[in-house]
């Protein structure tokens, strides 16, 4: 798949408005309820962030990797194993939402300043 112009900019779109759109989902709900669960087999809200974190962490990764090298060596790591491994679901909502809101920030302001070329493969 070649990339273009358009579809750089939808996709650099969604990254920027994902962190405003949980803001504004999740504000007007109190902390304890972003962070129980219904029953034992539902996520809650927190462990829904907690996995967003850590395929942000993977993917931010991989990323910073294909941009600094030519034949990068990617990990194969499971976003799930990785949010047990950093305890993710365990922090305070906020708290983990202002370190994805951060992530998301230092990623686009990478992604930015790219020149088209280096959007190919």
């Amino acid at each position: 798949m070649k990339a273009t112009p358009v579809e750089i900019e939808k996709y650099l779109k969604i990254l920027e408005a994902t962190p405003r759109m949980i803001a504004s989902l999740t504000a007007p709900v109190e902390a304890i309820l972003l962070e129980s669960r219904p029953d034992k087999k539902s996520w809650s809200v927190n462990d829904i962030l907690a996995h967003l974190r850590s395929c942000a962490d993977l993917w931010t990764h991989s990323i910073y990797a294909m941009l600094a090298e030519k034949q990068p060596v990617l990990p194969n790591i499971n976003e799930r194993k990785w949010a047990k491994v950093t305890g993710y679901a365990e922090a305070p909502f906020a708290e983990s939402f202002q370190a994805f809101t951060l992530q998301r920030e230092n990623l686009l302001r990478i992604l930015r300043v790219l020149p088209f070329e280096s959007w190919e493969a």
